[in-house]
């Protein structure tokens, strides 16, 4: 093997003191301030791990600090370039791959920018992902005080001790032994879309100390985390006991762009001493003005003056069956009908204003969908609806679905459908048109619309819930990055109409184009151990640009209470009008009134005002605080027990809400048994 005679290349930045090994090309980032090494991988000290493709379609997996030429080369006082050759596989194979990297001074930061600059695989084989750097600043579980943030959805904390807490928290304890131990130990998330990372971002607090990476070429990018876990899920397939350490950490996966590397990958690392989640949330707000993502409400307001409209108003979702938008007899209601619902949202259930979502009317499924269908009635009496609607602050629109290629549309063209792979795969209805077509689909159906309607917004399911994907189809390839592209020009279409817009997912990139979200909600989450412990990391961000709806029907919970401190609006879908003029309560004319009052008034206050803050007071999931700009504050207590929080007690489950005005609310969700017995 070759090795650069020194034993170690360092480099420094105002944040960092940065020492690669020269014998692995592995790094370390040692804190200035606080003197806390975030060290390379524990597990198997590897720099990454690369996944190559061989031309008989075959992964293999090749550990780069295991390859028989490493270099490494101090590049003045401001870069180190490392590159590893003749990878190893786990079989002793030597495979001709070449991975080059660099380590830079962020001079505007204080940083260490990490790069990755070429990837080079033998002739015939091709580049699937690098994990690099791998594992780096790993916490070591029930050894470091200290937790990983990742912005899994909103966002969430993964504490590293749990073992030493001294108050017991409102948690799934099995989340913390079971999971580890099995698949839920484990998480790569793509970057933005469903049940995705929703930031760019991660990071790890120990002590004093805190680091944070933030991805900045995010398009072909995944996180992958380790969760607490010594990843004995894989090792118990071959009946193994696993020789890891229990550990959390995030790295970059970076994924190929049709087969190859396509262009440098980067990440910058950011040191925060005396920091946590929000402070790294903060500094990713920083990047994010600087890549012209901050767009704010406010600014949206004066581009589209109707969008201060629904501020503090829920959004309402009348659908008429599923899928939704064509003749469904049994669901169906007319113009008319809708003319008498926008009465009852106002005097029965209470509803100051709204924003209202008609999941019916046209005549075709999606990606198309205009005209508006007759049984719905007369256009003269749909141009009446909205023109009503807004004399009582109700804004109305219509579902559109430009990603959707559905298999019983008679309009659906297969030849349009995204390939994911180069063997023709395609994907599932939902998302399976191909973004090469989304404008298109968007310039014919979307202006006549507007006219017949009279609409001032849109709505546009799925455009930002699917992921960032290629299309392999050669009639129309796509890269992610193009990809991105295609949908941001469907985004500024939709604005140049006139019309304020949103979306399914919150993501980033959108910021710019849209004004709210579906799925935006802070209490949301299904895994065993990301959603332990959510933050509304996203809100901290981004809350000021774009409302955030939470809550799929509204239920009084700890998820709504969340939603609330984390300043998102209500949401309600109902299925049909039938159900919603049913006695009950769930998706029911009732459920809404019951929870309506809880939200308005608070969103209209706080609606244009940035999350400036959000800090346990106590345990992890215990009593917490959220600020808003405007001076508002959110107190909630998620345990069991009664807690004196500054002179106040706090109930069990219950949320205190203080405007900035004086005005305050109290209020604990109730849910129970009704029991006759005889």
């Amino acid at each position: 093997m070759t090795r650069h005679a020194t034993r170690a290349a360092r480099i420094h930045t105002r944040m960092f003191d940065v020492e690669v090994n020269s014998d692995t090309g592995a790094f370390a980032l040692i804190d200035k301030v606080t003197g806390q090494q975030w060290g390379a991988d524990p597990w198997v000290g590897t720099a990454g791990i690369l996944s190559l493709e061989t031309p008989y379609g075959q992964k293999r997996e090749f550990l780069l600090s295991r390859a028989s030429e490493i270099r490494v080369e101090t590049l003045g006082d401001s870069a180190i370039d490392i590159a590893f050759a003749r990878l190893v596989a786990e079989s002793g194979e030597v495979v001709d791959a070449t991975v080059k990297a660099r380590l830079a001074v962020a001079d505007d930061e204080g940083g260490v920018r990490v790069e990755v600059l070429a990837i080079d695989p033998p002739n015939a084989w091709s580049f699937a992902e690098l994990e690099y750097p791998c594992r780096l600043g790993a916490l070591r579980t029930d050894v470091d005080e200290g937790y990983m943030v990742a912005p899994y959805l909103q966002g969430s904390i993964v504490p590293s001790t749990v073992r030493n807490w001294k108050e017991i928290p409102k948690l799934s304890p099995w989340s913390w032994d079971d999971g580890p131990w099995m698949e839920p130990g484990g998480a790569d998330l793509r970057i933005g879309g469903w049940l995705s990372a929703s930031l760019p971002m991660f990071g790890a607090v120990k002590g004093a100390s805190a680091f944070m990476g933030i991805v900045e070429t995010e398009n072909d990018a995944s996180l992958r985390f380790v969760l607490n876990s010594n990843y004995q899920h894989v090792f118990s397939r071959a009946g193994r006991l696993s020789p890891y350490s229990r550990i959390a950490v995030c790295s970059p996966l970076w994924l190929a762009e049709r087969g190859k590397l396509g262009y440098p990958r980067s990440i910058l690392y950011l040191s925060l001493p005396g920091g946590d989640y929000v402070a790294m949330a903060k500094r990713y707000r920083q990047f994010a003005r600087g890549q012209g993502l901050l767009v704010t409400l406010p600014e949206k307001i004066e581009r589209t003056p109707a969008l201060r409209q629904i501020i503090g108003g829920p959004w309402v979702h009348l659908e008429g069956g599923y899928p939704y938008y064509i003749d469904h007899p049994l669901y169906r209601y007319t113009w008319n009908d809708a003319r008498k619902f926008v009465d009852d949202l106002r005097d029965y259930v209470g509803l100051k204003r709204a924003l209202l979502t008609l999941w019916i009317g046209y005549q075709h499924l999606p990606p198309d969908f205009y005209p508006f269908h007759s049984a719905q009635g007369p256009i003269e009496d749909l141009r009446s609806l909205i023109e009503y609607a807004k004399t009582r602050d109700v804004l109305i629109n219509f579902y559109h679905g430009y990603p959707a290629l559905l298999d019983d549309a008679p309009n659906g063209d297969v030849a349009r459908a995204r390939k994911l792979n180069a063997q023709g795969w395609m994907g599932q209805r939902w998302g399976r048109n191909c973004p090469a077509f989304f404008l298109e689909h968007a310039r014919k159906n979307l202006p006549p619309a507007v006219r017949d309607s009279g609409m001032v917004c849109d709505y546009t399911d799925i455009l930002t819930a699917c992921t960032l994907n290629e299309c392999w189809d050669e009639r129309h390839p796509l890269t992610r990055t193009e990809d991105r592209r295609l949908r941001e020009e469907t985004m500024r279409f939709i604005a140049s109409l006139g019309l304020f817009s949103g979306s399914e997912w919150p993501v980033p990139y959108a910021m710019p184009h849209l004004a709210y979200f579906r799925n935006g909600g802070a209490g949301a989450g299904s895994h065993l151990i990301l959603s332990q412990v959510p933050v509304p990391l996203f809100n901290l961000v981004f809350k000021d640009c774009a409302i955030m709806y939470g809550q799929f029907f509204p239920v009084a919970d700890a998820a709504m209470m969340r939603d609330l401190a984390a300043g998102c609006h209500l949401q309600a879908t109902l299925f049909s009008l039938k159900i919603y003029y049913t006695p009950g309560y769930f998706r029911t004319r009732e459920g809404i009134r019951l929870n309506v009052d809880m939200f308005q008034d608070w969103n209209r206050a706080t609606g244009l005002e940035e999350l400036t803050s959000h800090e346990f007071l106590e345990e992890w999931n215990g009593p917490y605080r959220t600020r808003f700009s405007d001076g508002s504050v959110a107190l909630m207590n998620l345990t069991t027990e009664i807690r004196e929080v500054e002179g106040q007690t706090l109930m069990p489950d219950s949320i205190h809400l203080h405007f900035a005005d004086g005005r305050k609310i109290k209020a604990t969700p109730r849910a129970g048994w009704e029991l006759e017995k005889s």
